[in-house]
């Protein structure tokens, strides 16, 4: 039983108390020695992390390990510390938008994922995966976990996709054309022999022929490069659009 302030506290009670002191001392000092391991695990891990990575509170950035400041091209002497996240947006409009999202997946579980568009200190963008992992549901913005990922090679990947397909379907066309006009062109240039040896030179119709037979050629030159293209350019065309510019395009030999 303790002694109250008016009462003389024996011998055996101050040992005990002492005793009690030394107690809740070492406990305190256990409890402190495991905080600080338990703090320099985690910037171990935020350290050798190389996604980026960081703890947000209230929309305010307070943590972010190295390949974070780096996915933003933050030095880490930069004032980014205890900055909204609107900082990391390239407008408020999809910052706003993005907290939406986010609020309304945390409060039906306490994880969010989604991609979106992120601003990187130069102002340069790019097409980003963000992870948002919240402590509490019922107040998802009071504390909350970040991981951002720079996806933007998918981007590149589904463009250089496309224009593979789009390169594979002309080729096809190419094919297809060059398949159906290969067979006249052969009758042309038949009838064009035939016709030069009714009109040989100086005959008037002698021009004209070898002007026929020029334009043919002309033709086949250009379906022989219809068929070897490798990469295509485009170039503007009537009514606002585009059509493949041959000349200008690679062409295996």
């Amino acid at each position: 039983m303790k002694k109250t302030m008016n009462q003389q506290l024996s011998h055996e009670d101050l040992i005990q108390r002492i005793n009690e002191l030394e107690e809740e001392t070492s406990f305190l000092k256990r409890v402190q020695k495991d905080l600080q391991k338990s703090e320099e695990s985690l910037n171990n891990i935020l350290a050798a992390s190389p996604i980026g990575i960081g703890i947000v509170e209230n929309r305010m950035i307070t943590r972010a390990n190295e390949a974070l400041l780096k996915v933003f091209r933050f030095d880490p002497k930069d004032p980014w510390q205890n900055q909204n996240t609107l900082i990391i947006y390239p407008s408020e409009q999809e910052y706003e938008e993005v907290g939406k999202k986010i609020y309304a997946c945390l409060t039906e579980d306490n994880i969010a994922q989604l991609d979106t568009i992120f601003k990187r200190k130069d102002g340069t963008t790019f097409l980003g995966h963000l992870k948002v992992k919240c402590d509490d549901p019922l107040n998802p913005m009071k504390k909350a976990i970040i991981t951002v990922s720079d996806i933007s090679w998918r981007k590149e990947m589904e463009q250089e996709r496309v224009e593979k397909e789009k390169l594979q379907s002309m080729m096809e066309i190419a094919g297809a054309i060059c398949h159906e006009l290969n067979q006249p062109l052969q009758a042309v240039v038949f009838e064009y022999s035939e016709l030069m040896c009714d009109y040989p030179e100086p005959h008037d119709i002698h021009n004209k022929l070898v002007s026929i037979k020029n334009n043919v050629d002309r033709m086949g030159t250009i379906l022989k490069k219809l068929m070897s293209i490798t990469s295509y350019k485009t170039t503007p065309y009537i009514n606002g659009t585009k059509i493949v510019d041959i000349h200008q395009s690679e062409i295996t030999d």
